[in-house]
This record gives C-alpha cells, sequence and structure tokens, in this order.
C-alpha cells in the first residue's frame, strides 16, 4: 500500500486547509488562483480527486511558487528537450526548491540523491 503521499501546489491554493477541513472547497468566492500553473488555479478540487484525496492515510502538501515552476519547466526544456505545461512541473518546482532537510521530511530519507 502508499505509505507516504507527497502532494504539491502553486502557493496559495490552500490544498492543506481544504485536506485538514474535509472540504473541497475552502472560500467558493474567492477568485480563480493567480498562478503560472493554469491547470491548478481552480479553487475547488475536483470530485474524483477529492474522492481518493481525502483517504490517503498520509500525505503532506508542498506549496510553490510561479519562479520555481518556470524554472523546473525551463530545467525540463533545457535538460531532457521537452516542451512541459507549468501544472505538469509542479512536482519537479518542488524538488528543486527543497533544501536538503525539507526534500527528506517531504520524501523520506530512502530516496536516491
Amino acid at each position: 500500500g502508499i505509505d507516504k503521499t507527497v502532494l504539491v501546489e502553486p502557493r496559495g491554493k490552500r490544498l492543506r486547509e481544504a485536506l485538514d477541513a474535509q472540504m473541497r472547497e475552502i472560500d467558493a468566492s474567492a477568485a480563480p488562483l493567480d498562478t503560472v500553473a493554469d491547470g491548478m488555479r481552480s479553487r475547488t478540487l475536483g470530485e474524483r480527486p477529492w474522492t481518493v484525496l481525502k483517504h490517503l492515510p498520509s500525505r503532506q502538501v508542498l506549496s510553490v511558487d510561479d519562479d520555481h515552476i518556470l524554472d523546473a519547466m525551463t530545467r525540463i526544456f533545457t535538460d531532457l528537450k521537452l516542451v512541459c505545461e507549468p501544472s505538469g512541473a509542479t512536482a519537479l518546482a518542488a524538488v528543486l526548491a527543497a533544501d536538503e532537510s525539507s526534500f527528506h521530511a517531504a520524501f523520506g530519507s530512502d530516496v536516491a540523491e
């Protein structure tokens, strides 16, 4: 089974707050999130993702800012020669933005460096 799940969001999405409150939406009146990660702007979690996320036994939420997302997109393009949309680059952005101690706290010490 899954021991731990690390979720990554654009800064300001408030996913941790939604999960802690067991609510798909924290502020229905809020405008969509202003982020380069346009696939993650919605303030409401989809019905299917919510069904999965609320039942995960151990989850950690990491937030990344637009600069980290853009850096990750650049690295993907430069190093891998692939084009990636911003939402798809958020996980790599979290890895690149983390210092060693926060990386191990999020992903575990058994992850290869």
